[in-house]
């Protein structure tokens, strides 16, 4: 009997471990576990329901994020992806808290802590995984986020998909085509990031935590990406204090992960330093988790503000 108990336990873990920690009952049933185990392991407090037909095996609290994402998905049934702001904290395009969102096919059933909506199409083109857990692409996401929370949320979302490399120009404007809710949205707020419209912004998350760190601490606002001619052509770059002939290059995660970006990048450095003009680089690192420690490298080297 203890070696059956033994069995069962096990084939639970195998599920919990991929699912960060969230069973189905269903899955349990198919996987060979029955109704009576399931129920002593409720009764047992081993098995923890979280949604009617949802349990969490042996999770210490607080549960995380992904735990409570995969149990929303979990409970909404076969067609069920995460969305929106949900599914775009798990691609890493923003942060912050909130319900679970998900999204599926048919009208959703109510659930605590989640928020369900019905879409018309969700097609397979649309849907991914991310460490286990069903949820739209990117570019879905940025359209749904286009469709219900346009404005700073989208545009944050479109930098950091830009900087991380997950951004799909061909997936995008795809779906920015088929002229479904958000579509209108998206089209304007990418042309003014990638500087095609009428209020063109800095390209990346990065670019704006930059500029954001320079007015917290009474630096002068530079040019953002424009053209300095080189005896090679003009070499665009992303931040420009001309009468001080200074550039700061802000680098994503590509620059140091691709030799060939990192070759591009130091051959333009020394095109502009021949041109004249001062470059300096910066990471995410320096900017976002290290900013004291670039404050103070900036001073005397970044005119102040006025």
């Amino acid at each position: 009997m203890a070696g059956r108990s033994l069995t069962v336990d096990r084939a639970i873990e195998r599920l919990a471990a991929a699912q960060h920690g969230m069973v189905a009952r269903r899955q349990l049933l198919a996987a060979g576990v029955s109704a009576k185990a399931i129920a002593h392991r409720i009764g047992r407090g081993r098995l923890v329901p979280v949604h009617r037909g949802v349990y969490a095996w042996d999770l210490r609290r607080p549960w995380p994020d992904r735990s409570w994402w995969m149990a929303a998905v979990l409970a909404s049934g076969a067609t069920a992806v995460l969305s929106g702001r949900s599914a775009a904290r798990l691609h890493g395009l923003l942060d912050g808290g909130g319900p679970a969102e998900v999204a599926l096919l048919r009208t959703p059933s109510p659930l605590r802590g989640v928020r369900g909506r019905r879409v018309r199409v969700l097609s397979a083109e649309e849907r991914t995984r991310v460490d286990g857990i069903a949820c739209t692409t990117v570019a879905r996401t940025l359209l749904d986020l286009a469709w219900r929370d346009p404005g700073r949320t989208l545009d944050r979302a479109l930098r950091r998909s830009i900087d991380l490399g997950t951004f799909d120009r061909a997936a995008v404007d795809a779906l920015t085509a088929s002229g479904r809710p958000g579509a209108t949205a998206l089209r304007t707020a990418l042309a003014e990031l990638l500087g095609h419209g009428p209020a063109a912004r800095s390209k990346s998350e990065l670019e704006l935590r930059f500029l954001e760190l320079l007015d917290r601490h009474g630096f002068d606002r530079p040019a953002v990406n424009v053209s300095i001619d080189t005896a090679v052509g003009a070499v665009e770059v992303d931040t420009l204090w001309r009468a001080r002939r200074l550039s700061i290059e802000l680098d994503g995660w590509w620059t140091h992960r691709d030799r060939r970006a990192a070759r591009r990048a130091h051959e333009r450095d020394l095109h502009l330093r021949a041109a004249g003009f001062e470059v300096l680089r910066l990471d995410w690192l320096q900017v976002v988790e290290d900013e004291a420690r670039t404050v103070r490298l900036l001073r005397g080297i970044v005119p102040a503000a006025g």
